[in-house]
């Protein structure tokens, strides 16, 4: 074997092993599962959404839904629907960071962020996520799972999903249309 033909092989070794680690390092940043909330929806039967200090809660009766505490509003189907189709089928994709002195920075804090947890006929968590909004990227959110210190960008912006007013839920039912088959007595 020549002399160049030699430093070739090492220099070939040294970039395969450089190019393996780059690798490693690169895949701590990947989140193995995408998904951010591993729920069914038949199981979901109660959603609490907070931010700041207002709350909401969203429950299940049956095949119907109901603002918990309000009496006069009847949900809005699409609301519900957005809720499942993109709220809770939201995925993580890059890491953002891992420390916990930056929650502040992505909104994901207790002070900052919106916060949803999902529960099923029991009252049992099924999951919760904190959520913050990007200040430089409008069409992704950051997200937070409760007892882990990683910051995720999400796939989709969900955040106005997470919304605590009654009237973004709900609105008020429309009166029943008058019976206009009945006859007039005075005709």
């Amino acid at each position: 074997m020549t002399k160049e033909l030699k430093w070739a092989s090492i220099a070939l070794v040294v970039l395969v092993v450089v190019w393996g680690i780059n690798s490693m390092m690169q895949n701590r940043h990947v989140t193995k599962t995408g998904e951010v909330f591993d729920v069914e929806k038949d199981d979901v039967w109660e959603v609490t959404i907070s931010k700041d200090n207002e709350s909401i809660t969203l429950f299940r009766t049956g095949d119907s839904w109901t603002i918990a505490g309000n009496d006069t509003l009847v949900m809005k189907s699409g609301q519900i629907d957005n809720l499942f189709s993109k709220t809770l089928a939201v995925k993580r994709e890059t890491m953002i960071s891992s420390n916990p002195a930056k929650w502040a920075t992505y909104s994901v804090d207790d002070s900052l962020g919106s916060f949803i947890q999902v529960k099923d006929a029991s009252q049992k968590e099924l999951a919760s996520a904190m959520f913050g909004r990007s200040s430089s990227d409008w069409s992704h959110n950051y997200v937070r799972i409760p007892g882990e210190d990683e910051v995720y960008l999400t796939n989709e912006n969900v955040i106005y999903t997470l919304n605590t007013s009654p009237k973004y839920w709900g609105e008020i039912p429309k009166p029943p249309e008058p019976d206009t088959t009945a006859t007039n007595p005075f005709e």
